[in-house]
Formats: structure tokens, C-alpha cells, sequence
């Protein structure tokens, strides 16, 4: 009679037990999911970020080589300017 006894408390435990248990783990994966849903979200605002830095630095190079073409063509220009001038005379 002891025994059974013993073992309905040692179950109603580990029962109790494991329901806490449970909660817990549930609550620490509630807490992660949380925390990862804000990084992932992070992460979207710096990839937004580095599209727009890329695009900006493509804007930037663009520019850069029709300012290189066009000093070129102004020295190009005055080069036939020279030329011009000396077929006149």
C-alpha cells in the first residue's frame, strides 16, 4: 500500500513537473522567436541600406566617367581647334 502510494506521488511529480517544464521551454522559445523575428527584420533594413549605398556608389561612377569623357572631348576639341587654325594659315 506504501509503495502505490509512493509511486501516485512520485507520477503526480513528475507530471507536475513536466507541465512546467513545458511552459518554460515554451515561454524560451516564445523570447527566441521574438529575438530572431527583430534581427531577421534588422536585416531587411540593412540590406534596403546597402541597395541604396550601391545604387548610390553606381550613381557616383557613372558621373565620374562622363566627367572623365568629357574632359577628354574639351581637350579633343581644342586639339582640332589647334589643328583648324594651323590649315587656315
Amino acid at each position: 500500500m506504501i509503495n502505490k502510494d509512493i509511486e501516485k506521488i512520485i507520477k503526480r511529480v513528475q507530471s507536475d513537473s513536466n507541465k512546467k517544464m513545458e511552459r518554460y521551454l515554451g515561454s524560451i522559445k516564445e523570447h527566441t522567436d521574438d529575438r530572431f523575428k527583430a534581427v531577421m527584420e534588422g536585416q531587411g533594413g540593412m540590406n534596403q541600406r546597402l541597395d541604396i549605398i550601391q545604387s548610390d556608389i553606381d550613381v557616383m561612377k557613372n558621373n565620374l566617367i562622363r566627367k572623365v569623357d568629357r574632359y577628354e572631348f574639351e581637350a579633343l576639341n581644342k586639339r582640332v581647334s589647334v589643328v583648324e587654325r594651323k590649315m587656315i594659315h
